[in-house]
């Protein structure tokens, strides 16, 4: 009799050798090996759809690495304006949008509530974060649920306070993060750094953590290679904010009437954008100075330096 466990091994459905893999398990197969493949295919299908593996019940160290996982898939998920981590971070944006702008806000925070929920087996802390961010009194457009407080009490419910050295060891750690170091050269270098800039300034305390300006202008200032890209970096670093092209930052505006001032700041995901593409672009046309450097970490770490 055939073993059902080959489902593991080939999902039904794939072509292996001009054969589908559903012909193969399913030709002869008893009707209790059809069945336990049918089961198989729907929790695969299911497992594919959560976010990430279900958070650990364990404070400290193994929440923060969950953490770090929970973000960076969250980061790939999310609509045309915002990521699930922008809004579970409040890095979305919050004033002058459009009708269109508000639902989808509205739409991309339940969704990022809701798959946050999934990946919490503890039903007490679901509850919690349900009783803060669900069905919240309706201060504005978007705001019924509300990722950036669920994730609050997420955060709230699980860290664990730090030291002072260690907060003051994260800081440093924070300041020297470096292309070449830290995320590699690759084609998707300043796409990981960005990442690793949101999941590691997350790590820090409240009090500790830098603003969305602040680390654009780190991401800038971590650009010293190529040379084309980090003079444009620098160009870009040296402007002065009232000069700064629209693309690249907001001016403030201030209050009129009964409308309050709106803050101005970086528009990081559009500077990342442009940079992103500027180095993918230098990557697919083999500039000298990457494939250096790609040369020079790759002996680093052989050698474990």
């Amino acid at each position: 009799m055939r073993s059902p466990l080959v489902a593991l091994v080939l999902p039904c459905g794939l072509t292996v050798g001009g054969v589908r893999t559903t012909d193969r398990f399913t030709r002869g197969a008893t009707a209790e090996n059809l069945s336990f493949l049918a089961m198989m295919s729907n929790d695969v299908a299911s497992t594919r759809r959560v976010l990430c593996r279900p958070m650990p019940d364990q404070k400290g160290q193994v929440f923060e690495e969950w953490n770090k996982e929970l973000l960076d898939a969250a980061g790939g998920e999310g609509d045309e304006d915002a990521s699930w981590a922008d809004r579970f971070l409040g890095l979305d944006p919050r004033v002058g949008l459009t009708a269109a702008q508000q639902r989808r806000r509205q739409e991309g925070n339940r969704k990022a509530v809701s798959n946050l929920l999934a990946v919490i087996p503890n039903k007490a802390l679901k509850a919690v974060i349900r009783v803060d961010a669900v069905n919240r009194p309706n201060p504005g457009p978007g705001m019924r649920t509300d990722a950036r407080i669920a994730y609050q009490t997420l955060q709230r419910e699980m860290s664990v306070p730090d030291s002072s050295g260690r907060v003051q060891r994260k800081l440093d750690a924070f300041n020297a993060i470096r292309i070449k170091s830290h995320v590699g050269v690759s084609e998707d270098s300043l796409a990981i750094l960005n990442r690793k800039y949101t999941a590691d300034n997350i790590e820090l305390p409240q009090g500790n953590r830098f603003s969305t300006d602040m680390i654009v202008e780190k991401l800038l200032a971590a650009i010293t290679f190529p040379a084309a890209l980090a003079a444009e970096a620098d160009k870009m670093l040296g402007t002065d904010k009232q000069h700064m092209s629209p693309q690249f930052y907001d001016q403030p505006v201030a209050a009129m009437g009964v409308m309050p001032p709106v803050p101005g700041g970086w528009r990081r995901d559009d500077v990342v954008s442009y940079f992103d593409e500027l180095w993918r672009s230098e990557w697919k046309r083999q500039d000298p100075e990457l494939k250096f450097a790609t040369a020079s970490l790759s002996a680093d770490r052989r050698w474990g330096r």
